[in-house]
């Protein structure tokens, strides 16, 4: 029996469009900046929480751009890692990464103080990145045979073992 299109052991993307992709990011950021910069204009759950969530989608469609053809929960889980890492380093008070912190970009990159709820906003902007994703490429994946599937397996050096 072979798996419904839709399922996460089908081979989910030939290719994403790096353009696309790209486009996406840049509006993620402007989207992510303007919750930091512009609070009395936004709501205040939107300014308390998109930031975070909004980060950890930056990373997943940076990693899609970066590995166009690498399935969706190999980038998930990147980003998840990603966005995890960067927040439990904010426990590390290391004179280098405090010196960082202490710089604007420093502190859009890494944060500033770790709050438990912050891993919370991270799985919920990579599930905006899942979703979205499966929007932009559901008529890719619905009109693909399993024989491209398993063609798709074979040639693309990107996606190491199949049998995760």
């Amino acid at each position: 029996m072979n798996p419904s299109p839709l399922s996460p052991y089908a081979a989910e993307h030939p290719r994403r469009s790096r353009p696309v992709l790209l486009v996406l990011l840049v509006i993620t950021i402007a989207v992510g900046l303007a919750s930091r910069s512009f609070p009395e204009t936004l709501s205040r759950f939107f300014t308390q929480n998109a930031g975070d969530a909004l980060w950890t989608l930056a990373v997943y469609l940076s990693l899609a751009f970066v590995f166009p053809p690498a399935r969706w929960y190999r980038i998930a889980l990147g980003a998840l890692a990603i966005s995890f890492l960067v927040e439990f380093s904010q426990l590390l008070d290391w004179n280098w990464l405090v010196s960082i912190r202490g710089h604007q970009i420093g502190r859009l990159v890494f944060g500033q103080g770790f709050l438990a709820i912050d891993l919370v906003r991270y799985a919920v902007g990579t599930a905006a990145g899942v979703g979205l994703d499966f929007i932009l490429h559901r008529k890719t994946r619905l009109s693909r045979t399993p024989d491209q599937d398993d063609q798709d397996d074979q040639d693309d050096p990107c996606d190491g073992p199949t049998d995760l």
